[in-house]
Order: C-alpha cells, then structure tokens, then sequence
C-alpha cells in the first residue's frame, strides 16, 4: 500500500471473529499507516476493551473488514464521528463502541462507569475497561 513511514489517515472498522461484535475508529497524525493497523508491532486501536481482548485472547481474534483513507473534504476523526453518530454505535450492542465522538465522558469518571454498566451490565468483563 505505502511506505510504512508515511502518514495516512485512516478509518477502520475491525469485527471480533468469536462474537460478531464490531469496532469502529481513526488514526491520524503522526505513525497513522494502515499498513500498520493490527499488527503485532503496530497500531492496534486506542480502545482499552480492544487491547484488553486482544492481551487475553490474541490479536487474531479480530479481522478487519474496511480500512478507509479518502474522506470527501473530512478529516478521518470527522468521518469517524459521523460513522459513529449514524449508526448509533454507543448504543448497540453490535459495536464495542462506547460512546459516538459526542461526549466528554472520560475513562474512569462515574459518568463513564454508568455508561459501561448500562450498556453492558455489571457481569461483564469489559464493562469499565475503556472506550
């Protein structure tokens, strides 16, 4: 695709192949390279949930099914946020997603943590691990 240098913003979304569950984001400025998404010594999201899967379960226990790198006049977090703000993600439960690139509900905060609880439960592994 590029030299593995250069920078390119991208958006991606990545599907655990064990649940079907998705994840969407972007990665730009500085080591932003799609050549480098998910792999061992790359990129492999910002989401705490994510990296946690992938500590305990392995990296292959996701596939990615779209990277993008032309946005239309956006950049990559614009074109992220309205992915995010179209489908609704923080809202299903299809999506690791926790929230739309809409709030300012920080990691860690009560207001982050009533947001894992509601959207996952209080039985779940990765209700307050990150977004």
């Amino acid at each position: 695709m590029s030299n593995n240098n250069e920078t390119i913003p991208y958006f991606y979304i990545i599907k655990n192949v064990k649940t079907n569950i998705q994840y969407a984001g972007a990665k730009w400025g500085n080591g932003a390279n799609p050549d480098n998404f998910l792999t061992e010594s790359g990129y492999k999201t910002s989401s705490t949930i994510i990296n946690n899967i992938i500590n305990e379960e392995g990296l292959d226990t996701f596939e990615v099914i779209s990277i993008i790198t032309e946005f239309d006049g956006l950049t990559a977090k614009e074109y992220e946020t309205i992915f995010l703000v179209e489908n609704d993600c923080a809202s299903s439960m299809d999506w690791y997603n926790c929230h739309n690139n809409e709030t300012g509900c920080q990691y860690g905060t009560e207001e982050f943590k009533k947001l894992m609880l509601m959207k996952y439960g209080g039985g779940t592994q990765y209700a307050t691990s990150g977004n």
